[in-house]
């Protein structure tokens, strides 16, 4: 695979409760068309870790609702990644 795909593949980190960096697990959100082995070798390439276990999950789209109006929001694919022993992602959390 090419490396700009897979790179692409790769939209932000999701920083949630469940995501826990002691536990070696991370949220991302990736691209709708995004599969398992490319979302485990994306994120062995930019991050040089070593991943264990990748998960993944649609979040279906919101109805929504402005006076009266009808939209929806965009669904998205969610991937949970866990990482092998000893390995840990930087993520800078704080706000400058």
């Amino acid at each position: 695979m090419k490396q700009e795909r897979l790179l692409a593949l790769l939209e932000g980190f999701c920083l949630t409760e469940k995501a826990n960096a002691e536990r070696g697990l991370y949220v991302l959100r990736v691209h709708a068309a995004a599969t398992k082995p490319e979302i485990r070798a994306a994120v062995e390439l930019a991050f040089g870790v070593v991943v264990k276990d990748v998960r993944v999950l649609n979040m279906k789209p919101k109805a929504t609702r402005f006076r009266q109006m009808k939209g929806r929001h965009q669904g998205w694919k969610k991937a949970y990644v866990t990482l092998a022993e000893k390995q840990q992602i930087e993520i800078a959390t704080e706000a400058a």
